[in-house]
């Protein structure tokens, strides 16, 4: 589920297969190597952010690289959370951090990948081109071997607590 376009001033951060931030299934039904990326998608000018993350326990790949992409500065690491500065004010969806993984085809069913709040900031940070920092507090999973079950539909239970999350 991608977020309304409406909360898009400093935009969202995501997990992507897809540079572009459009694919948010991850295959782990064979053996290989996998990239994703952590993207800024739908934003109308940024120029960085900061952010954890989080593997879930049941996606089995194993985490062997990675970094900021071309053009980007980066300082931490996915475990202790990572700041990224754009070096220029970027706008629209662009990944700025890249993981590069080993896929063993066991990952169980609708495993995901989720940008979470930096564990230092206790948010993710999001700032725009004249320096005003936005504070986000959800972002858009990417799911590991995803079927329909994954993905909250139309008649799908949710929360009052995800459905507002999906607009701040």
């Amino acid at each position: 589920m991608l977020p309304s376009l409406a909360t898009a001033e400093q935009g969202v951060l995501g997990v992507s297969e897809a540079p572009s931030g459009y694919d948010i299934a991850i295959d782990d039904h064979t053996p290989g190597t996998r990239t994703v990326y952590i993207v800024h998608m739908f934003t109308d000018g940024s120029a960085g952010c900061s952010f954890g993350y989080v593997e879930d326990p049941g996606m089995t790949m194993v985490r062997v690289g990675g970094g900021p992409v071309s053009g980007m500065f980066a300082l931490g690491d996915l475990d202790g959370g990572v700041a990224v500065a754009y070096q220029e004010c970027k706008v629209g969806s662009f990944p700025v951090y890249r993981i590069d993984y080993v896929a063993f085809g066991t990952s169980a069913s609708c495993s995901f990948l989720r940008v979470a709040p930096h564990p230092t900031d206790g948010a993710m940070l999001l700032a725009d081109c004249l320096g005003m920092v936005t504070r986000r507090f959800s972002s858009i999973d990417a799911f590991v071997n995803g079927d329909v079950t994954c993905y909250p539909g139309p008649t799908a239970s949710s929360t009052w607590g995800r459905v507002k999350a999906l607009y701040r």
